[in-house]
């Protein structure tokens, strides 16, 4: 039978080694026992196609354990406003996914202010669980980040530029649309429920191809509240947007 692989990502950063496994993060010092003794396994785990290790490399390494005491009693590692605690990655102490922590990361390296500047305006985001889960939404292709850190998403509307729920919210270009938070379902599981709906032209074409309009709006990552477990992550309710553009011609 094949052996047990374990799917992992690797960071590489001065004097630490990170390493993520199940969703844990193995911090581990380059002057520790623990990496001095399993240096050639570390190193080579940067250098796999398939981004894997087998059981017997994960047992080596880390253990059955959750962590190996060595690992664990390491001081978690800070990097300016990020840094790795309890198998958290946070951003100015505030947890975020590890996707929008390896993209810090790079920005920081390259100074990409526009990725810096979204996560500083996510972190005033009243909802914790939009705080960790918003740049996976965002990873969709269609969905961008722009130069001040504003979320570039996609709407349907009818032909007269009225939302499709309630027929009440006016879309022409460069209105605000704003509907008060309360009132915007926060619970994800609830898949069609009250809120202005945003998302990528993936979801657009495939429920709404054809019917009305498509505008471009951009939404403040605060006013994000909350992803429906449904559509493939690719659509979320918000409490406000701007609209930027009809771009029914370009689809």
């Amino acid at each position: 039978a094949d052996e047990v692989k374990y799917p992992y990502s690797v960071m590489k950063r001065s004097g630490v080694m990170s390493v993520i496994v199940n969703d844990n993060i193995y911090n581990i010092n380059t002057e520790s026992a623990v990496y001095v003794l399993n240096k050639e396994l570390i190193l080579s785990l940067l250098n796999r196609d398939d981004y894997s290790m087998t059981q017997s490399e994960y047992n080596q390494l880390i253990g059955d354990a959750d962590y190996k005491p060595e690992i664990k009693d390491l001081v978690a590692t800070t990097e300016g406003n990020l840094s790795l605690k309890n198998g958290k990655c946070l951003y100015k102490k505030k947890e975020v996914s590890k996707s929008l922590y390896g993209i810090l990361t790079l920005a920081n390296k390259k100074k990409d202010a526009n990725i810096i500047k979204f996560a500083d305006l996510l972190l005033q985001n009243t909802d914790d669980r939009i705080i960790t889960q918003l740049f996976d939404f965002i990873q969709h292709n269609d969905i961008g980040i722009d130069k001040d850190g504003y979320v570039i998403c996609f709407k349907a509307v009818t032909h007269n530029y009225l939302d499709h729920r309630t027929g009440k919210f006016d879309n022409s270009v460069g209105k605000t649309v704003t509907e008060d938070r309360a009132v915007v379902d926060t619970d994800p599981n609830k898949t069609c429920s009250r809120g202005l709906h945003v998302g990528s032209m993936s979801y657009i074409n495939k429920y709404y191809g054809g019917a009305g309009r498509v505008i471009k709006c951009k939404v403040h990552p605060k006013d994000f509240v909350s992803i429906p477990v449904d559509y493939s992550g690719a659509k979320a309710r918000v409490c406000e947007y701007k609209v930027l553009a009809d771009v029914t011609a370009t689809v």
